[in-house]
């Protein structure tokens, strides 16, 4: 892979790695990875801290929802985070931060934008929002020429796994909308979902 200059957006490649192997305990992988015109091994390899070109990862993730649907693609990134969670990059984190939230999922969720700087560069920024009941978390300003859905969904499913990790419910975290023309993604984050 080429290296990246400065100001190309970018992902840690854990998260890259972490998807790949996902779909790849999946029956149906070799159909879903067929289907991307991407290296994906050389996508797959490398020092987990490093950086991959947001492209890339936007073609990867733009593929499999289309081969695989809203709903199975947001499980797959329950799936991806759950294990991002316990890899030596968020492992800390979440071993931190579980006992403080005591179950809770807004301290989790107030602490995510921390998290997206970690995770990406030049791929705007999260903001948390407090409302009654629980927060919002905003993501602004994602680059126009990357899919904004897929991203939206990808975080989606990240975000429920920080939930179901605390022991509550996926329906704790809504994505209450995205924006193509604002480039904003909206998520709703509640403690008590039911």
């Amino acid at each position: 892979m080429p290296s990246l200059r400065a100001e190309e957006p970018s992902i840690r490649r854990i998260q890259s790695k972490s998807l790949i192997r996902a779909v790849r305990r999946r029956p149906d992988a070799e159909a879903l990875l067929s289907g991307c015109s991407l290296d994906i091994e050389a996508m797959s390899s490398g020092f987990d801290f490093s950086w991959v070109p947001m492209a890339h990862h936007d073609a990867l993730t733009t593929a499999l929802l289309a081969s695989m649907g809203a709903q199975a693609f947001t499980e797959l990134w329950i799936d991806v985070f759950t294990g991002s969670m316990s890899q030596k990059f968020l492992s800390g984190f979440t071993q931190f931060l579980t006992p403080l939230a005591g179950g809770s999922v807004v301290p989790f969720a107030r602490r995510s934008p921390r998290v997206y700087d970690h995770l990406t560069r030049g791929c705007g920024a999260m903001d948390w929002q407090v409302h009654s009941g629980g927060g919002r978390l905003i993501i602004e300003g994602f680059p126009a020429r990357f899919d904004l859905e897929t991203w939206a969904l990808s975080n989606l499913g990240s975000l429920r796994a920080g939930s179901l990790h605390l022991g509550r419910s996926r329906d704790n975290v809504t994505l209450e909308g995205f924006d193509d023309d604002a480039r904003t993604a909206t998520f709703g984050i509640v403690d008590d979902a039911g």
